[in-house]
């Protein structure tokens, strides 16, 4: 367990009246090319005077943010967006473009800054511009708590805080499982309707959306187009079938909706990594 340099903690010291930390840790050789590795991490209770201004941004560049509110309530300046954080929010923040946030009124809250090529990617696939801020998720800070309490340990255990920030960005997933109305009606039509060819068009005038406004929604809620959904649930159910039936490839295939076998090949190799017949023999023993 490292703390940080006297400068490092004066730079956070503004404003804070309480903190467990700042712990400052070196990740392993191995953690660096294959984990999510905490970098520092603190839980801060601070006047409404307290401040990050980050805009030295070579400083902070390949370095993500997740920052717990336990009480009261921050601002943030991020990518040209303000927006008010309060308890129980969660906020994902890449440190490589300038930020600014500040306590409103007296606030608590924990942090942890992390790297790793996995980081970059959860990035990716759960924020952009308009929604760093993950609502009701208070259920992070404990999860931050556990990393606190490894980072206090004279060898904290890279792997266990992998497993934590794991942990952390899998929760905050869940944000896109409380879908909208007309993405809810869609997979309903598409699960009642998947057999049949069921284009774009189908789908936003089932839910009175125009063609583009809806595929936008849909990726953005469902992290996926409508037509790799239904493509998934194709072979979701084609790969029970393979297991639990006698069918050919082929009329598995027509069945659930494919072109022919040739189309239904080549989408579940690509997806499961090996062809229908060799996913088939795999579970052969299996049967009676």
């Amino acid at each position: 367990m490292d703390v940080l340099s006297k400068e490092k903690l004066g730079y956070y010291d503004k404003g804070v009246l309480q903190k467990r930390g700042v712990f400052l840790h070196t990740p392993s050789k191995f953690s660096k090319l294959n984990l999510l590795y905490v970098l520092w991490a603190a839980s801060f209770k601070c006047a409404e005077h307290y401040e990050i201004n980050r805009k030295n941004i070579s400083s902070y560049l390949n370095i993500y943010s997740v920052i717990c509110i336990e009480k009261g309530e921050m601002e943030f300046v991020y990518e040209g967006h303000n927006f008010t954080a309060r308890k129980g929010d969660t906020i994902f923040l890449y440190s490589g473009f300038p930020n600014n946030y500040w306590a409103k009124s007296n606030v608590e809250f924990t942090f942890i800054h992390f790297g790793g090529a996995l980081a970059e990617k959860y990035y990716n696939l759960l924020v952009n511009k308009s929604r760093p801020c993950f609502k009701y998720f208070l259920k992070t800070s404990s999860i931050i708590t556990e990393i606190l309490d490894e980072l206090e340990k004279d060898n904290p255990n890279d792997h266990k805080m992998s497993a934590h920030i794991h942990s952390i960005l899998s929760l905050l997933t869940e944000k896109d499982n409380k879908k909208s109305h007309s993405i809810l009606k869609a997979i309903s039509y598409i699960e009642n309707n998947f057999l049949n060819n069921i284009s774009l068009e189908d789908l936003a005038s089932h839910v009175g959306l125009s063609k583009y406004h809806f595929g936008r929604l849909f990726k953005q809620e469902v992290f996926s187009t409508p037509h790799q959904y239904i493509i998934n649930l194709r072979l979701k159910k084609a790969k029970h079938d393979l297991i639990n039936t006698n069918n050919t490839i082929e009329n598995i295939a027509l069945h659930y909706g494919f072109s022919n076998s040739s189309h239904f090949i080549e989408c579940f190799k690509k997806s499961i990594g090996t062809t229908p017949y060799e996913f088939r023999k795999l579970f052969l023993p299996l049967k009676s």
